[in-house]
């Protein structure tokens, strides 16, 4: 299309134009009224502005959706709080309740904890153990034992210890005294603080270090107390 018939497209200025016999002054008028439309400094700092705008929204809903995310993980994994419905230490929780948060959190932290079942007491309550750490960790635990163990030259294959960066492993046992309940309550608390993403402390820590909870050593002893 010749720059005349697009200048002459323009619905503005048609009307001005046909009224010109001059086919250069009518020419004139329509660059003139072009440049008004798309040349104009105030119009081309607006049409800035709104491009502007645009890649601000964008970024808006970016950050939106990863918020949501977020808050979605954080309201799956419950504190004992939320999940008991009362505040820890302000009533005794049984054992099976205590066995029920660990349940939860391990189906809702996958990437950092794992639980095990390593026995049952003689009145039939489970003993459990968990394993807390970083996601990379959790991928390599049986070396990270093995290693452990190389360390303390327990090991039966005699390989040489890796002991640059080697992660450390923390062993923490509660309730071993059946009238000493506060300490399982504690143990819901120091999982929910270990597991938690949004807990950049804890996420530090674990980088180098796998936690190892029993939550309950003595679980027929703390029923029968609590």
């Amino acid at each position: 299309m010749e720059t005349a018939e697009v200048l002459f497209s323009l619905p503005g200025p048609q009307a001005k134009a046909a009224k010109e016999s001059n086919p250069k002054r009518k020419n004139l008028i329509m660059k003139e009224a072009f440049a008004e439309r798309y040349l104009n400094p105030e119009k081309t700092g607006l049409l800035l502005l709104l491009s502007q705008i645009s890649a601000m929204l964008k970024k808006i809903k970016i950050l939106a959706f990863f918020l949501l995310t977020l808050t979605v993980s954080k309201a799956q994994l419950k504190s004992p709080e939320d999940f008991l419905g009362y505040k820890i230490g302000s009533r005794f929780t049984p054992h099976w309740k205590i066995v029920n948060y660990f349940n939860h959190v391990a189906a809702n932290a996958t990437s950092v904890m794992k639980l095990q079942q390593y026995g049952e007491t003689n009145e039939g309550r489970p003993l459990l153990l968990a394993f807390i750490s970083s996601a990379e960790n959790m991928k390599n635990l049986e070396q990270i034992r093995m290693n452990n163990l190389r360390l303390a030259n327990l090991s039966k294959d005699k390989m040489a210890a890796q002991e640059e960066n080697a992660a450390a492993i923390v062993w923490l046992s509660y309730n071993v005294h059946g009238n000493e309940p506060s300490s399982s309550e504690a143990a819901m608390l120091t999982l929910y603080a270990l597991t938690d993403l949004s807990n950049t402390k804890t996420k530090d820590w674990l980088k180098n270090t796998v936690v190892i909870i029993d939550p309950c050593v003595n679980p027929d002893g703390r029923d029968r107390y609590v």
